[in-house]
């Protein structure tokens, strides 16, 4: 007769919580690479320390909001397959952006290769529903559109960017929109843009009521998406009260690629602090970020049916967020990746 083992862990009255997921890194930014052979390099040699530090933070998934391509699908599968141990990643690709828009223009500036590896420069809507279709093929989880622009930095054209959320709708693949002005987050909204990869910090939201029903569920990443926080953090603040006066959801998001990711957490909560609840916290970091990422059926809540990415943590969260840093145990997939309880 077979029997079915299992390990009974004592977690000392810890407690126990969905594994994080962070919906806004960079994953291949970390490698400071200026060229294919030097990311190559990077990948190979310093690639699966980052990823543990993922996993020790108890980052369990992460979302790839604009990487290298294609060298993130092949990290993207790579994890999955158990080539390397780390979280899980769900991956866009290059980000879609007008000639010369962001981050072709604004990250890349004269290298080829990043333009090419990190951008998708279009402004035929053709060419952007063809590009879309090769992401598709390629394996992508996601599309994402940079609808915002400035001085020599062009905003993508209105019908390019309707364009390419219809193919990808298309080929069924959600769309994460950068917007970084209130104005360009709502245009974008009217043209059926339903996740924003940033919350918007450079202006104020309108204060009214009519925005009800377009905001009510849409998921938005708390990530300001500028280079210099400080001087947008009230901003920020304001404007996450009020998409969730509106009823959006908030979705914790990082993108803060020059941090090692237990520092990016504890900076994003602390300074989410300031604007949610303890419980919003926590919730932006577990099922409102599955929801995101196209995962809520199975991924964010510990719950029967749900995959087994758990996170015990010595202290109580609801009651001193800063809890969420004393990571004592993280599983993913049911399987025990990290352990730093006593007496181990």
């Amino acid at each position: 007769m077979a029997v079915n083992a299992r390990r009974r862990i004592d977690a000392g009255g810890r407690f126990v919580l969905p594994g994080f997921i962070d919906t806004h890194v960079h994953l291949l930014f970390q490698s400071g690479a200026k060229d294919q052979e030097s990311l190559d390099i990077w990948v190979e040699e310093g690639l699966q320390d980052l990823l543990n530090a993922y996993l020790a933070a108890g980052i369990t998934s992460i979302m790839s909001m604009g990487d290298y391509y294609p060298t993130i699908v092949d990290v993207r599968d790579s994890i999955s397959g158990g080539e390397l141990r780390g979280p899980r990643a769900f991956i866009v690709g290059p980000v879609f952006t007008a000639p010369n828009g962001h981050p072709a223009g604004t990250l890349c500036g004269k290298s080829d290769w990043c333009r090419q590896s990190l951008a998708a420069e279009v402004q035929d809507p053709e060419v952007a529903r063809q590009r879309v279709r090769e992401l598709a093929e390629a394996g992508v989880d996601g599309i994402k559109v940079a609808y915002s622009g400035s001085g020599p930095f062009p905003k993508i054209a209105d019908a390019v960017f309707v364009a390419i959320t219809e193919e990808a709708e298309a080929q069924g693949l959600r769309v994460y929109v950068h917007s970084t002005s209130p104005g360009d987050f709502l245009q974008a909204r009217t043209m059926g843009a339903n996740r924003f990869a940033h919350t918007p910090a450079m202006g104020a939201f309108p204060d009214s009521d009519s925005m009800l029903s377009a905001m009510a569920g849409l998921p938005v990443s708390t990530s300001p998406g500028v280079p210099k926080r400080d001087a947008f953090a009230a901003q920020r603040a304001a404007n996450i009260r009020q998409l969730v006066t509106w009823g959006a959801l908030t979705v914790f998001g990082t993108d803060l690629p020059g941090k090692a990711p237990a520092d990016a957490l504890a900076f994003e909560v602390e300074s989410l602090q300031a604007v949610l609840t303890a419980q919003e916290i926590i919730a932006s970091l577990t099922a409102n970020a599955a929801l995101f990422a196209g995962a809520e059926e199975w991924l964010g809540k510990v719950a029967v049916g749900y995959t087994a990415d758990l996170v015990v943590v010595d202290g109580n969260p609801l009651e001193d967020i800063q809890a969420l840093a004393a990571v004592v145990m993280v599983f993913k997939n049911g399987e025990l990746v990290v352990d730093t309880s006593p007496d181990q």
